[in-house]
């Protein structure tokens, strides 16, 4: 059996949320549809949103501890032999990318959507990363990179091999689907500053930090003039609930994921994104296209896309930088709009969700034509 193309994305679908990736993998499939290729996708096993339903992609689930290998053996068992393999959030030079080579895929195209502290990785780590990238290097014909930084990051930690894989890697940036995120007509709240976040619930997000500057804030007088709502789940939420309700906060709620976040952030004046590591955050660019100035750590590929004209950049970890920004804009409200504008023509001048379907057409060498 002949496939054109299969695009394996080792990322959990969540029924309540719709994120950037998800209208990626819609788009994709329509635009690879159109062009007469046929797409069969691959994500762990999972149960199909809603979301999913109302359209019609061909989904495998993979049952296997290991989403790669396990995607080997449903080619293997039905025989099925793609010209084009296409990757998102797995691993690239490693021994799993031989397989598919020798099992007939023609060409293997991977993106790293994800941050990497080198700093922080065992140098047995760092040894073994290099060495089976050194073994495995050929196999994967392109790997593209969603920021400078995380490209900066790849030649790293490959560093032995660089001059064999630089004509290998590629920086390829995030979009965003610009109809679906807009800015908003209504009139927003007068006196008080509505700020957004929406990411995975945990430490490693910098809600600690953000949780801190909400105190300093309410206990110096501000407490009345701005209002912080969280939206997602992860493993510490309920750590944070309790850390607010045991400091008395009235000024910060963590709310749940919801599908119709691209119809919420534009009700916000601004956002906030105090991580501790990113790649290339969809969340950044979604709260740009609606209209919202960024207020975000200086990490990872962050600093590639927020600026003083669009922003604020903060030290990751820094309480008194982020209480900081947040009073600007309580007592500078005023000049958020026009911030939000240069976010919003940022976005479409090169991150739309166009712009990324057709720079990933690019790379895997297929023409509209």
């Amino acid at each position: 059996m002949k496939e054109s193309i299969i695009i394996c994305v080792q990322y959990k679908m969540d029924q309540d949320l719709i994120g950037g990736m998800d209208r990626y993998c819609w788009a994709m499939d329509e635009k690879l549809t159109s062009l007469g290729m046929i797409p069969k996708w691959f994500f762990p096993k999972s149960s199909l949103p809603e979301h999913y339903r109302q359209r019609d992609l061909d989904i495998v689930y993979i049952d296997h501890k290991d989403f790669l290998q396990g995607v080997y053996g449903y080619l293997q068992v039905h025989n099925i032999h793609p010209e084009i393999m296409l990757t998102h959030f797995t691993r690239y030079f490693t021994k799993e990318m031989r397989w598919f080579k020798k099992l007939g895929v023609g060409r293997i195209i991977s993106f790293e959507h994800l941050f990497r502290d080198q700093k922080n990785r065992p140098l047995i780590v760092k040894i073994k990363t290099a060495v089976k990238g050194s073994l495995f290097y050929r196999y994967c014909d392109k790997v593209a990179f969603v920021s400078e930084y995380v490209y900066k990051q790849a030649i790293n930690e490959y560093w032995p091999i660089k001059p064999l894989i630089i004509k290998r890697i590629s920086v390829v940036y995030n979009g965003v689907d610009t109809n679906a995120y807009r800015i908003g007509l209504q009139k927003k709240e007068e006196g008080i500053l509505k700020i957004v976040c929406a990411c995975r619930i945990v430490k490693a997000k910098g809600l600690l930090v953000l949780i801190e500057a909400v105190e300093g804030l309410e206990r110096t007088g501000y407490g009345d003039k701005f209002q912080i709502d969280v939206y997602g789940t992860g493993q510490d939420k309920i750590e944070f609930e309790k850390i607010v309700a045991e400091k008395d906060l009235k000024r910060i709620r963590f709310l749940n994921n919801s599908n119709n976040l691209n119809e919420l952030l534009n009700r916000y004046d601004t956002a906030v994104f105090p991580t501790f590591g990113e790649a290339h955050p969809f969340f950044v660019l979604e709260s740009f296209a609606s209209g919202l100035p960024v207020i975000a750590s200086k990490v990872g590929g962050i600093p590639e896309i927020v600026n003083e004209e669009r922003g604020f950049l903060i030290e990751p970890g820094s309480v008194k930088e982020l209480k900081d920004a947040i009073v600007y804009c309580i007592n500078n409200k005023e000049k958020l709009p026009k911030m939000g504008l240069k976010g919003r023509d940022y976005v479409l001048s090169d991150f739309t969700l166009e712009h990324m379907v057709q720079r990933h057409l690019s790379l895997l060498g297929i023409s509209e034509n």
